[in-house]
């Protein structure tokens, strides 16, 4: 049984990283650069409004009904409807406030309508997501896998018949058009699959199920909302204070792209970070030779990700964008360096996270909230996108931080000595030999080749990596069938 999940599980990760990084990279950035960064502002500002409030439209349910039908599949039949309309039901509060919402923070009613249809997207969105919940509850991994890629490969087909011949207008119409497409092909599949396995025989109440899973959920719930804030308001506030906020959102999102396919990787593996610091809880060894590998893999990886970005940004923004300049450039760079922040988040909240320590999660994200706004507020009127990129990598800096010092006095004897020896000597040679890469106009091409094969020998040399704890985050020592 653990064979054929971390197999699927796996082959889930290689769909995924070979799909969604082509549709941002190819694809999204081909519309930018037809749009124009003004008009892709708009869209960017609207889309991460749209994503704000969209915890309202999970609530913990997904995780209930994947662990409630992996232990008693013979369930399907009674959660799937009662559970669904209480889905649709939240679908419509969450339409319903963000409009409102949108309505106060100013929005046209052209924006207004966009806005609408970006709603109704992320219900698709997350409906196709709460069957695929079941999907994986019946332990149908591998179906799952493919199911995850469905969207974003049918949006990747018809954004390069869009993109590459010329007869289509492309707007931002039909930009939302094609996620739409996507997002019904991945319901629709969804539900083939479980069509086999339903046989609904009549009105089912789950009150007593239900009510639990939000209440254990809302520190969760709240949890995603305080990051989802933080991570989005900057777009917001930059929409409203700056005098050109349309084009600085979209110089801010042009440099936000990569960062956002670099961060895929890390999402991934924080993915199974979760269950395997859960499992090691007890037994702190293990837990230490793994969090010290990880670190070296997320952060210590991400670093050497910050530095080469920002070395050779503008290099990086020209080869991606019509309308890249010096500007541009700098505001990526910025942005990249809280890549390294996020990845130690990953760990280190994540840790905390295995430890149930919701409550100052919490906090830590409500102070980083206040943070945002406040810098942003005083910052964007002056020196916009690029505001916006510094006061990021305060709050990604301040809660990399506060989680590490907390999760290393919760854990103690988590770093010897001896390991940040080790690890300053990775992270000094890796950003000493991107700048030195730099000074001698190495390409691109070749400073990325190098600078990962160096890096990689740096760590094995360094014996940094456990390799049988890392192997542990996909083959566990211990698990219950």
């Amino acid at each position: 049984m653990q064979r054929k999940f971390f197999s699927n599980l796996i082959l889930l990760l290689l769909l995924n990283l070979l799909i969604k990084p082509a549709w941002i990279l190819g694809i999204d950035r081909s519309f930018q650069n037809q749009l124009g960064f003004a008009s892709y502002g708009d869209y960017a500002n609207i889309f991460s409004f749209s994503l704000i409030l969209s915890v309202i439209l999970d609530l913990g349910m997904n995780n209930f009904v994947s662990s409630t039908i992996a232990k008693q599949p013979e369930r399907i039949n009674e959660l799937y409807l009662p559970l669904l309309f209480v889905k649709i039901f939240f679908g419509l509060v969450y339409i319903i406030i963000t409009l409102a919402a949108g309505w106060l923070y100013g929005y046209n009613n052209f924006f207004l309508v966009l806005l609408l249809w970006l709603c109704i997207n992320q219900l698709i969105a997350y409906i196709a997501t709460f069957n695929r919940s079941f999907v994986s509850g019946l332990q149908l991994y591998k179906t799952d896998a493919w199911l995850s890629i469905i969207d974003r490969f049918t949006m990747l087909l018809l954004g390069i018949f869009i993109v590459w011949i010329p007869y289509f207008p492309v707007n931002l119409n039909l930009f939302i058009g094609i996620q739409t497409v996507g997002y019904l092909m991945v319901l629709i599949a969804s539900l083939l699959v479980l069509m086999g396995h339903l046989k609904y025989s009549g009105s089912v109440q789950v009150r007593q199920q239900i009510y639990p899973v939000f209440r254990q959920a809302l520190p969760y719930a709240l949890l995603a909302l305080l990051m989802m804030c933080y991570s989005r308001v900057d777009m917001l506030i930059l929409k409203k204070l700056h005098i050109n906020g349309s084009l600085e959102n979209g110089v801010y999102a042009a440099g936000g792209r990569l960062f956002d396919a670099a961060n895929m990787f890390a999402v991934l593996i924080g993915f199974m970070l979760l269950p395997a610091f859960s499992a090691n809880l007890s037994r702190l060894e293990e837990l230490k030779k793994l969090v010290r590998s990880t670190v070296i893999i997320l952060p210590g990886f991400g670093l050497f990700v910050s530095a080469f970005c920002y070395v050779y940004r503008l290099e990086i923004m020209q080869a991606m964008y019509h309308e890249a300049n010096s500007y541009t450039a700098s505001v990526f760079g910025t942005q990249m360096f809280s890549y390294t922040m996020m990845c130690g988040m990953y760990v280190f909240g994540t840790l905390l996270t295995a430890g149930k320590e919701l409550k100052l999660l919490n906090g830590l994200a409500f102070v980083a909230l206040i943070l945002n706004v406040v810098g942003n507020c005083v910052l964007v009127p002056e020196q916009g996108a690029l505001a916006c990129a510094r006061v990021g990598l305060a709050t990604h800096t301040f809660i990399c931080i506060t989680n590490f010092i907390f999760a290393v006095k919760r854990s103690s004897g988590l770093f010897p000595i001896s390991y940040w020896a080790k690890y300053t000597v990775l992270s000094v040679c890796s950003v000493v030999m991107i700048v030195l890469f730099g000074y001698l106009h190495f390409s691109i091409i070749l400073a990325g080749i190098a600078g990962c094969a160096v890096w990689i020998i740096l760590v094995f040399v360094l014996q940094l990596v456990n390799i049988q704890s890392v192997l542990g985050i996909f083959m566990p020592t211990h698990a219950n069938n």
